[in-house]
């Protein structure tokens, strides 16, 4: 497994630790973001133990990273921040695991085997409200997305990513009509009423990425979009 903490003394603990476990090898320790990326680029761990540092969560964009380029490894974030916006900020980002710093050692470790060998969530006690609610929420969203039909997804997500009709025509291999129904079928379900709300909708569930230029210039130049409600409230995602 790899460590990625910015901070030298927690490191080095979490290092004694992990290393007096026979079954556990630590095979890194970054401590930036970057370091960490390159480390699983290069020793390909099967667990990262990431730290969540305020007021910039960095920590999240690591973790988008690690699992665009090992989509099969475990993220547990490690963090003394238990705020509600911490949390869904990395489990969003795909971690599977959310443990506070005051975690004792055998919290730790039941952590990782939770995460590496059960294919499951764990969460620190003061937490597990909080995830909860975010995974009952982000479920609903992933059920909303498969609503769309394979081909109303794919217009969507070339939608989000700056291509006109024509266009999506052209790659599709479909007709104009075809892809205006779609589209139409889209914002239909999705209670949306623009491009821009459109591009919102896909890079908030992750369909598409905000790394893509042309993603980002479609959501550019609206001051807010009302999101689908995922989760039993409303939401409202403003300019990027």
């Amino acid at each position: 497994m790899l460590i990625g903490d910015n901070h030298p003394v927690c490191r080095e603990g979490l290092r004694t630790v992990l290393s007096a476990q026979k079954e556990l090898e630590v095979v890194g320790e970054g401590e930036n973001t970057e370091i960490a990326v390159n480390l699983v680029r290069t020793c390909r761990p099967d667990v990262v133990l990431m730290g969540v540092a305020k007021p910039v969560c960095r920590g999240e964009m690591a973790t988008r990273r690690i699992l665009r380029l090992q989509p099969k490894c475990k993220v547990l974030a490690w963090s003394t921040c238990a705020d509600e916006h911490s949390v869904q900020q990395m489990l969003d980002a795909g971690a599977v695991g959310y443990l506070t710093k005051d975690a004792d050692p055998d919290e730790l470790m039941q952590a990782i085997h939770t995460i590496a060998a059960a294919s499951q969530y764990f969460f620190s006690p003061e937490i597990a409200g909080t995830a909860q609610r975010f995974k009952v929420a982000r479920n609903a969203g992933n059920r909303r997305k498969n609503f769309l039909s394979a081909c109303e997804s794919e217009v969507l997500k070339l939608i989000a990513n700056g291509l006109t009709s024509s266009v999506i025509a052209i790659q599709l291999r479909l007709g104009m009509g075809k892809v205006r129904y779609c589209r139409e079928r889209v914002m239909e379900k999705l209670s949306l009423r623009s491009v821009a709300e459109l591009t919102q909708y896909a890079i908030a569930n992750g369909l598409v990425s905000l790394g893509d230029g042309s993603s980002s210039r479609a959501v550019n130049g609206t001051s807010s979009a009302r999101l689908p409600n995922l989760g039993g409230q409303d939401q409202r995602m403003h300019s990027l």
